[in-house]
């Protein structure tokens, strides 16, 4: 079995995101600890709960957590970040609603967790992707392509104009015709 690796800051953060660096320190193990408390959530969903549908939602986003955490202490962090961004924003999708109908403590608190760790597995994810330059490639290729459909656009609206011009050219001499002109 590898072992983990502690993750450096892959982006010289300053200010705010300096908080987000905790998180490079202790990656990956608070993905494994999640991934355990679903996998706990999971257990009492399907024994307590007879709730088979939470049961498999609950164990669905605890395996994604565990696959991102082993991502991310492999050196795939991009790929585990952005699982990781989809598993909190799946567990805050499940326990928001949740909590706000019962308000009850632990609905509450697993949703504010979700919250945080969605922000928190976002600028990770915004951070490796800056980091590997894979934003700006996708920003220059989602540039060359506006700038070819506007291109395409633009061409296919000088074809209609000059289609409707002839068509009025047209027109107009069978009306000058039919009037005698």
């Amino acid at each position: 079995m590898s072992s983990f690796r502690v993750n450096s800051d892959p982006v010289g953060r300053s200010g705010w995101m300096q908080s987000a660096s905790v998180s490079d320190k202790l990656d990956p193990y608070p993905h494994f600890f999640i991934a355990g408390a679903c996998g706990v959530g999971s257990y009492i969903a399907y024994n307590r709960l007879r709730d088979q549908n939470l049961a498999l939602v609950a164990g669905g986003i605890g395996l994604a957590y565990l696959y991102s955490g082993y991502l991310i202490g492999n050196g795939e962090e991009k790929l585990g970040y952005r699982i990781a961004t989809g598993a909190s924003l799946a567990l805050a999708a499940t326990a928001g609603p949740k909590a706000y109908d019962t308000s009850e403590p632990f609905h509450v608190a697993l949703a504010s967790l979700s919250a945080a760790w969605l922000v928190a597995n976002s600028i990770k994810a915004y951070d490796t992707a800056k980091a590997s330059g894979s934003l700006d490639a996708n920003l220059r290729k989602a540039k060359v392509y506006v700038n070819q459909k506007t291109g395409e656009f633009e061409d296919s609206l000088r074809r209609a104009r000059s289609t409707t011009d002839r068509k009025l050219d047209e027109l107009d001499n069978e009306i000058r015709r039919a009037r005698g002109y």
